[in-house]
Formats: structure tokens, sequence, C-alpha cells
């Protein structure tokens, strides 16, 4: 017999569960995690129908996510492209992914077999509204706040700058993503470690050491890392505990129909189904003065001493990365002046560096979702979409600028019908955002989402002062002796290639092109001293000249991941560069 909050029985467990599937491999439960934000409640009803498109998803994803299908817009579009507004979770997946061309290939799968689950369910929807903010009865929430810290071996710190070398995380069989340093000059592989599970956040250099954000199975619990960046031996790692809610969602007559259409009715006395929500996850660390701070999903912000793992504070600013039913990603915190400047949902925030007490705190509308802030000269910038433009037509983008003493906002600026927009990077006085347009048609199934737009704002007044069609929400651009260099990633019709990745190299003041270079399969992540540093093709690394985009160097360091449908998914997932002084 079902009690009023019975958790969810086996027959209704695949329609409402949030958390991730924990039998499965890394990149299984990430994908499984993303299908489940983006199509929501379409996704939560027909366990049958979802499950064939689990099995689709075995598919490994790929880092910073450029183009990704929109299954509702795929029914009346061909176009293999879909915008995602889940942030740095999907734009981890797939930017710096050695196997786009694999990836596309299966998303077209995935696309196909989901847009029948929406067609299936289609006649259900409404009876998901009681899901919406403000609808439902009430819930609770357990948080484990309580960070426990496991030293390693008694080690002598290693003060100031790591050691030079190439850290990246690799994705091969089985749950764990090993850290990895490669040495700059050999290209070899220096030492491996061992992280246990996963981690969807790249590693940061300071302090003498790699701090990196993973999770561990079993369990919710998320933890942090420091590993010395010389020998590869662990400093400490932070269990930071978990962060779930349970949401006491009411059982409505239109649910209790579509269960009774579909032969699954709920008891009789039954009012409520409890869904368990994860907000555990974590944003890439930040490392500063001696101190590591990170942002979760559920708005909880925590500071560890760097040389030892031990908390300092820890400090909830009010808000949650969870709108209408779908998880979005925490932001990386920024630290300047001893204050911590930071941004979740709606919410944009300032705490005081050394005890989490807030400084101050500003919103927007309820519907946005902040991107992460860039601090710079007294001035915060940063951007928002809206948070329904996945399943409604009220896509929109707005550029800002606060002051990073009070919040004030200084100005904003309207970037048109865009479905999701990127953070912003500054550089040269100027702010330059990518974006995925939405045009075409007045509802999901007529609209169309492969217009990719770059912004170049003013940092003064965010005037835009050129654009093109080249750059994407998922791609960040690298500078380097007035040069822009922005990455046009790879197009596909139907699961068939139509261009490759292409570098363009820019005058970054005008907008005019210098050069392009063909280097498909690659994906730039980081620019230092002439040698840009990308992942892929396949399972590599690759180094290319910042003159003319040429190779000059690849090594493969991510091992094979062949999963039941015989493809392989290994690759490098994230790369961070410390380059020689």
């Amino acid at each position: 017999m079902h009690d009023e909050h019975d958790f969810l029985s086996p027959e209704h467990v695949d329609e409402y569960i949030e958390q991730f599937p924990k039998s499965l491999n890394t990149d299984d439960a990430y994908l499984i995690n993303d299908l489940q934000q983006y199509y929501q409640e379409s996704a939560q009803q027909h366990t049958t129908s979802l499950n064939h498109v689990w099995e689709r998803m075995r598919v490994q994803q790929a880092y910073k996510d450029h183009a990704t299908e929109n299954a509702l817009a795929s029914t009346a579009s061909t176009t293999s492209q879909q915008p995602v507004e889940m942030q740095k979770r999907i734009i981890t997946m797939q930017q710096k992914s050695g196997a786009q061309n694999k990836t596309n290939k299966q998303k077209i799968g995935l696309i196909t077999t989901t847009a029948a689950v929406v067609v299936l369910v289609a006649s259900m929807l409404i009876a998901f509204t009681a899901l919406q903010p403000g609808k439902q009865k009430g819930h609770t929430s357990t948080a484990s706040n309580n960070t426990t810290t496991k030293a390693a071996t008694p080690f002598v710190p290693h003060i100031g700058a790591p050691d030079p070398g190439i850290y990246i995380t690799t994705v091969g069989n089985g749950n764990d993503m090993p850290l990895k340093k490669i040495d700059l000059k050999t290209h070899k592989v220096v030492w491996t470690y061992k992280l246990g599970n996963s981690s969807l956040t790249t590693p940061v250099a300071q302090e003498g050491a790699i701090y990196i954000a993973h999770d561990q199975t079993p369990g919710n619990d998320k933890f942090v890392t420091a590993i010395d960046s010389k020998t590869g031996k662990p400093r400490w790692e932070a269990d930071l505990g978990s962060d779930i809610e349970i949401q006491h969602i009411p059982i409505t007559d239109e649910m209790r129909a579509a269960h009774e259409e579909m032969g699954s009715p709920f008891p009789a006395k039954q009012k409520y189904i409890d869904n368990m929500v994860d907000h555990s996850w974590l944003a890439t660390p930040t490392v500063v003065n001696g101190v590591v701070y990170m942002e979760n999903e559920g708005g909880r912000i925590t500071a560890l001493d760097a040389s030892t793992g031990k908390q300092l504070w820890v400090q909830k600013v009010g808000d949650i990365a969870y709108v209408d039913g779908t998880r979005y990603n925490a932001n990386p915190l920024v630290v300047v002046n001893n204050v911590v400047y930071g941004s979740i949902h709606k919410t944009l925030f300032a705490l005081d560096a050394n005890t989490g007490k807030r400084v101050w705190l500003k919103t927007i509308d309820d519907q946005q979702i902040f991107a992460a802030p860039v601090v710079d000269n007294g001035m915060i910038y940063l951007t928002s979409a809206h948070a329904g433009s996945h399943t409604t037509t009220n896509a929109s983008a707005t550029a800002y600028a606060y002051n990073s003493q009070n919040g004030q906002l200084v100005w904003s600026k309207d970037l048109g019908k865009q479905y999701t927009v990127g953070s912003i990077t500054l550089a040269n006085h100027m702010l330059y955002v990518g974006t995925l347009a939405m045009t075409g048609g007045t509802d999901m199934g007529a609209a169309n989402f492969t217009s990719h737009m770059f912004f170049a704002l003013s940092e003064t007044n965010g005037e835009i002062k050129w654009q093109n069609t080249v750059g994407s929400p998922f791609v960040t651009p690298l500078f380097e002796n007035n040069i822009l260099y922005l990455q046009e990633a790879a197009t596909f019709n139907n699961g068939v290639k139509q261009t490759p990745d292409i570098l363009h190299a820019y005058n970054p003041t005008t907008g005019v092109q210098l050069w392009q270079k063909n280097i498909d399969g690659i994906s730039p992540a980081e620019l230092h001293d002439g040698i840009i540093y990308g992942t892929g093709p396949g399972h590599d690394v690759s180094a290319l000249s910042a003159k003319d985009g040429s190779v000059l160097w690849q090594g493969e360091y991510a091992a094979k991941a062949i999963d039941k449908m015989g493809e392989d998914g290994g690759r490098v997932f994230s790369l961070t560069v410390v380059p020689q002084k």
C-alpha cells in the first residue's frame, strides 16, 4: 500500500525521477541527466520509450558543447544542431570533444527517439502544470553541510605557482575519469591520478596544486581534491556532503487520468509523489589567496583552506539552479579585493571572502538564468537567457553591467531573440559573447535554432561594435597579441557532416577576419605563448600555431571506451595549461 507521501513505486520511478542513475557509467549518467533536464515532463512520463532513448545515449558526449539537437524543433527541421540551456554541464560535455562526428550522429538517433516520446505523451503534458513553482503544496530539503577532510600523507606545501604542464581529465571505460599531467616539452604523461569517479569541472592550477571537484559512487556526496602538481600525490580530499531536496508533488486529477490511461493508476489514498532533486553538483572551484571557493546548484557557497581542505565557512545565498522542473548548473565564483562574486538562477550576489557574510544581493526576473560573472575595474559583467526558452518561444538574451561595490545596475543590452547565451569574455576593453538564435516560427514546432551569433560589445555602455555568425554560446574566444581566435563548430544534417571545425583569426576591434584554418575534430581550449592547446581529434590533445592554425604536435592520451553499440566514446574531457615561465 502507498502512504500519502510514499516515494515513487517501481512503476512510477522512471516517470518522475530527477536523480542520476548511479548504476551507469559516468557519461551515461551525465547524458541521462541532460535529457531529463531538457525534455522535462515528456521524458518523465513514458518510461518504456525513454529506455530506448537511454540506450542511444551510451555514446560519450564532449566538452564545451557546440551544437546539440533540439527535440521539439526536430519534428519540423532536419538540422541536427540542438541548443541547450544547461550551461556548463553541456558546455563541458561537448566543446572539448575529440569525437564530435560520432557524437552528432548519435544525437540524431537520440532526437528521433525522443521526438517519438514527445508525440506519445503530448496529450498528457497538461497534467504536469502542477509542477510549476508556486503550485507545489510543499517540499522538504535535506542537506549534508558538514565538510569532512581526509588528509593524505603529511606534506610540505609546494608554495607558489603550480608546476608547468598540461593537466587533463579523460573519459574511458568505467566510471573513473583520471587526472593526468603531460610534460610541455616531451609531451609524455608525467603522472596519473584516479579521481575515483567523475568530474564535470575543469582542473584549477593554483598554490602549487591542482584542485578539482568530483563525485564518487555510491552516494550523492561531492568532493574536492587537491593534488600536488609536481608529484601527482593527493594533499587532501574534502567531502562537501550532499544537498538534496524532496519535492512533495500533489497528484492532480489530470495526472490520475493520465495514469489510468497508461494502465498504472495511483492508489486512491495517495495524494503526493515524492520527487528527489539533487542540488549537490559543484561548479569549477576558484582558488584565491590560499582559499578554495565553490558554488553548488543549491546556492551553497563553501570556502576551504587550500592547504588543508578544512572548511572555513558555508553560506546559502537563497536561490537554486532549478526552474520549472529543469536543473541548471552552478557557476564558477570570482574573488576580487576580498569579495566573492557569484550568480545562480536569477540572483547576483557578493559575499565577504573571509566570513561568507552577504555584502549585497540583486535579482532579476525569475524566468531568467544568469551565466557566470566577469569582474573588472569595479564592474561586473554577465549575461542571462530566458529559462523557459527550451519549451516556449519566449527566447531572449541580455548583457548587463553592475557596480561591484553596491550591485547597482549600470547598463543592460538586449541581445535579441536568442535561445541561449554564453558567458562574457573580457579583452581589449570589449565584451565578447556568443549566442544561439531562435529564428522563424511562432511556436516550438516551427522554430529554427541553427543561427549562431557572436557579439563584440563596448564595456562602457553595451553598444554592439561588431557581430558575426561564427561564434556560439559554447565556444570561448581566445586572445593574444591583439588577435581574437574563434572556433566555428562543425555542422551536421541528418548525421552527415556538412562543414568541418574551422579556426578563425580576427581583429578584435573591427571583427575583420585575418585568416581561417580547417582544424576538423579539434576544439581549442587555451592559448599561451603562440600555442593554441585543444582537445581532439579522437583521443588526442593537439597544439596549434597561433600564426596560421597549423598543427605543431598531437598526442593520444585517452583510452578507448567502446559501448554496447560499438561506438568509441573515449576522449579528453577537460584541459588546463600551466605554461613555462
